[in-house]
């Protein structure tokens, strides 16, 4: 038995870890893709990223509303290590769903 739970603590220690990195992955691709969309019209940059960068364009918008619905939540976010669908419903809801959720 403590085998398996040793195996159990490790494995949980892994997807808890493995999930925070892909949460800073997206955060850090959403800061990414503001940096870009300030120093180049939207239309440019999109296309860049789509066709350049191979971003799926539902990708794409989601990544770029990040920054303008979620800014300021990211160390939370990350802390929390909130997974793609979450960040995507969140970016998705409205104000008051989206304030409600994060509070």
């Amino acid at each position: 038995m403590n085998e398996t739970a040793a195996a159990l603590k490790k494995a949980k220690e892994q997807i808890v870890k493995l999930r925070k990195a892909m949460t800073e992955k997206f955060v850090t691709l959403a800061q990414e893709i503001e940096k870009l969309e300030a120093h180049l019209p939207i239309e440019d940059s999109r296309e860049f990223l789509v066709v350049r960068c191979g971003l799926p364009l539902s990708e794409l918008k989601m990544s770029s509303q990040f920054s303008k619905k979620l800014k300021g939540y990211e160390e939370l976010l990350q802390d929390r290590s909130v997974s793609y669908d979450v960040l995507r419903g969140l970016v998705t809801s409205n104000t008051t769903v989206r304030e409600l959720a994060l509070a």
